[in-house]
């Protein structure tokens, strides 16, 4: 198994499903850890509530829902598969470098697991997550409290760094920020992924990439 999908909006995409239910062999005899850290309200959160609905439904027999603010020396051995919420992206890489989480994917993925990112939970698996900081400096963010970061050095189990949640508004602040930055730009919108996996990175979903428009 051992593969890698950054999304958006984890499994709402039917296309990005079904890749990543292929890629799994089914959900029937599967347990998840989903990780809530990201989001303000846990796991009462939407889309928190949502993920554990869809794996449900897909036959999960096991989904539990863990917060590495709370439970930093957690044991995540027994989960074939490790979603990641979304929500603030630098709360979620304080808490997660806090908990030594980064030893826990490896872990993952050794084993042959998957790891499936959402927004905040895909950022932090590139090599920073300083596009968080673009979209703030550019006012299209919420995500505004740091959580007391300084080092926005991520966990670089990809080589590049990610926009996620693409609109329009997005094309002139990451055009003129990839510029000046230390590692290529990919960019997904919400009805794509990218599946890594044997070392490289493929686009599934919706559409073609969008950074390919970017650059031109």
């Amino acid at each position: 198994m051992a593969a890698i999908f950054l999304t958006s909006t984890g499994l709402t995409n039917a296309k990005v499903r079904e890749a990543i239910l292929a890629e799994a062999g089914g959900m029937k005899d599967k347990s998840v850890a989903i990780i809530t850290t990201a989001d303000d309200e846990k796991e009462k959160g939407m889309y928190c509530q949502l993920a554990l609905k869809q794996f449900q439904e897909s036959g999960c027999p096991k989904v539990d829902f863990v917060d590495l603010e709370i439970t930093a020396d957690y044991d995540f051995s027994g989960y074939d598969i490790i979603y990641v919420s979304g929500g603030s992206t630098f709360r979620l890489l304080k808490f997660a470098k806090e908990a030594d989480f980064r030893k826990s994917i490896e872990g993952l993925l050794k084993r042959g697991g998957i790891y499936i990112g959402v927004s905040a939970g895909s950022c932090v698996m590139c090599p920073s997550i300083e596009i968080s900081e673009w979209k703030i400096k550019a006012g299209l963010s919420p995500d505004k409290d740091r959580f007391g970061l300084t080092d926005l050095s991520a966990f670089a189990f990809v080589p590049f760094l990610l926009a996620v949640h693409y609109e329009p508004d997005y094309a002139k602040v990451i055009k003129e920020n990839a510029a000046r930055a230390n590692y290529p730009v990919r960019v997904l919108t919400d009805e794509q992924a990218f599946l890594i996996k044997d070392g490289k990175t493929g686009l599934i979903g919706e559409g073609e990439e969008v950074v390919n428009q970017i650059k031109a």
